[in-house]
């Protein structure tokens, strides 16, 4: 389901950051240690710091493909979204078929290996309990592609919401 980047800015968003494609060839900084450190393919640049309880959308080409959000802990949107993207590296270099949390480990490596740029969009919160109802209630109107609410369990693509 689309949305317009002024439809964003009236429900409350700001533009955040972006995922870009980046020539770096895939590869591990410390083979074999405890918790691998990977870089190349793309690149998370956070344009906008929100600290504390913030709901998170992933647009790509307009249509909102996942909402999450940070600061329920140590990490905020700044710290969360590259480590988000990140730990993608690992499960690409892995190869197909991709494993992991479904979709996110499934579908995305696909995106970032065609070279999607992804729209991050944030909105702070005052309260942890608002902030996860609105996360929850994104996903499920939406539906997006990347997260839970968009498949069944048995993995078909579940139809969009009604408007």
């Amino acid at each position: 389901m689309n949305i317009s980047p002024e439809e964003l800015v009236a429900k409350g968003f700001l533009r955040g950051g972006t995922v870009y494609p980046d020539r770096t060839p895939l590869r591990c900084l410390n083979p074999g240690a405890l918790r691998e450190k990977w870089e190349g393919l793309f690149r998370t640049e956070i344009t906008r710091d929100v600290q504390g309880y913030a709901v998170y959308l992933m647009v790509v080409d307009r249509e909102v493909k996942k909402s999450g959000h940070a600061g329920k802990g140590k990490a905020g949107f700044k710290r969360r979204l590259p480590s988000e993207f990140s730990c993608l590296r690992k499960v690409i270099a892995g190869g197909l078929p991709y494993r992991g949390d479904f979709p996110w480990k499934h579908r995305v490596p696909v995106a970032m290996l065609a070279g999607t740029v992804v729209e991050l969009w944030v909105k702070k919160h005052e309260d942890v309990q608002l902030m996860q109802n609105e996360e929850d209630e994104l996903n499920e109107y939406y539906r997006g592609e990347w997260a839970k609410q968009g498949w069944t369990k048995d993995r078909t693509r579940r139809p969009e919401w009604p408007r």
